[in-house]
């Protein structure tokens, strides 16, 4: 009988168990949105994160938001679409660390009409999975500072009204998006009239067919960066409002479309880019800095997310020499190298190295993978102070002797960099053993 009554117990309190769940609660006063991920949902009333219509009623009479801490154990997030949409009255975001969005791939109207908002720390977003960010600063009127410099914009489809209204913004760095998957860009910066300058020169507007109203009402705008000529049937009103604009030509409020998208006779302003070319045997691959990219037929130099995403893979067994030309050495806004020569096997000249500057780079993961003619490399010029990952950056380059370098690397992220490299030599022979940054110097590693 007693062992019935415990099982009974047991399966009682296994059924009546609740499992760890997002929910947000609001305060008694509804002025404090506190964000959970706990077993407590039912005792604290949480109401569910999946959409923010549950506490839509109260958005004008919230000013605080709060991600508890316990909130950075949810990785399952896959919207934050309309989470303060129309919090007019929110003026503080506390632990927006601790919201992980890994997964996440709707953020479309997450703030829009937070006209309250001075700032955001958006630093600890991950956007690389998210498809919409359509409207999703929409309204932010008050936002003096917005840093979206880190977004990882490769999937995303929708950017339409993502930054119009955003009126007392004066400097915006979208310089680093892709968008060769955007459809529309419509009112993207509209209203945006505080802004002087922007740095479009790095999207790709292939696949875009609504550009409507997209720099509209942009009043204070002087400059808009872009070598490229962008042509759209939907497009009307494209500049409108633009009175302070000068490119190949002065502002004409009768030249408002897309048909002067266009550094030539248009409203554009050609800046330096980096590229690379290809020669025409496919032996070649020269990286240049300048503003013939169309006219060579150059290729964008990343960030790659795998050694298939470089402009060049589909050439990757001609390849046997690599050239940076002078020009390059003016660029030093790079922040990734990673997977540039990955399995160029054939590779065995890398000239003008030093004209690679590095001085931002974070990631040179598989820069050199499987490499395996290359016999010296000169790296004395790299700046590696901000690389956190160098995985498997040498990996397999059998016959690599020599690897030029003073300095000692430190990273934390280097599983396998040194991995294969059998003939190397620096102040010590190659150790199967001895693989990761530990040994990137040259008192008591590989280096030379």
């Amino acid at each position: 009988m007693r062992f019935c009554l415990s099982l009974a117990f047991l399966l009682f309190a296994g059924l009546g168990a609740s499992a760890q769940e997002p929910y947000a609660v609001l305060s008694d006063d509804n002025t404090t949105l506190t964000f959970y991920y706990d077993d407590n949902k039912a005792s604290r009333n949480g109401m569910s994160v999946h959409s923010g219509s549950e506490w839509n009623g109260q958005k004008e009479n919230i000013t605080t938001v709060v991600f508890d801490a316990s909130f950075a154990d949810c990785t399952t997030l896959t919207s934050t679409a309309y989470w303060f949409y129309g919090c007019t009255s929110l003026t503080t975001i506390t632990g927006i660390s601790n919201l992980k969005t890994d997964n996440v791939t709707d953020m479309s109207y997450m703030f829009s009409d937070c006209s309250n908002l001075t700032s955001l720390d958006l630093s600890n977003f991950n956007t690389a999975n998210v498809d919409y960010m359509g409207e999703m600063f929409y309204g932010c009127s008050g936002l003096k500072y917005l840093d979206v410099s880190r977004f990882v914009t490769e999937n995303v489809r929708e950017m339409d009204g993502m930054f119009a209204g955003c009126s007392s913004l004066t400097s915006l760095d979208v310089s680093k998006f892709n968008t060769a998957d955007v459809t529309s860009m419509s009112s993207m910066f509209a209203g945006c009239s505080s802004l002087t300058s922007l740095d479009v020169s790095m999207f790709n507007t292939e696949n875009v067919t609504d550009m409507n109203y997209m720099f509209g009402n942009c009043s204070s705008l002087i400059t808009i960066y872009c070598n490229d000529a962008w042509s759209c049937t939907n497009s009307s009103s494209m500049f409108s409002g633009c009175n302070s604009l000068v490119g190949a030509i002065s502002y004409d409020y009768n030249k408002t479309d897309a048909t002067y998208a266009n550094p030539t006779t248009g409203y554009f302003t050609a800046k330096p880019v980096p590229y690379a070319v290809l020669s025409d045997d496919n032996k070649t691959l020269t990286f240049y800095y300048d503003m013939n990219k169309a006219s060579r037929g150059g290729m964008s130099v990343g960030p790659f997310g795998t050694y298939s995403s470089s402009g060049w893979n589909n050439q990757i067994d001609y390849i046997t020499s690599v050239v940076f030309d002078e020009s390059f050495a003016n660029y030093n806004e790079l922040t990734s190298t990673a997977y540039w020569f990955c399995y160029l096997w054939n590779l065995s000249t890398i000239t003008g190295l030093n004209n690679l500057r590095t001085d931002n780079v974070s990631d040179m993961r598989c820069m050199f993978y499987q490499c395996s003619k290359l016999t010296s490399l000169d790296v004395s010029k790299f700046n590696t102070e901000k690389v956190t990952d160098m995985s498997e950056m040498f990996y397999r380059c059998n016959r690599l002797k020599t690897i030029y370098c003073n300095d000692a690397w430190n990273c934390a992220e280097s599983n396998n960099m040194f991995y294969g490299c059998t003939s190397l030599v620096g102040a010590i022979s190659y150790d199967t053993g001895k693989t990761d940054a530990t040994y990137a110097n040259p008192a008591t590693g590989y280096f030379t």
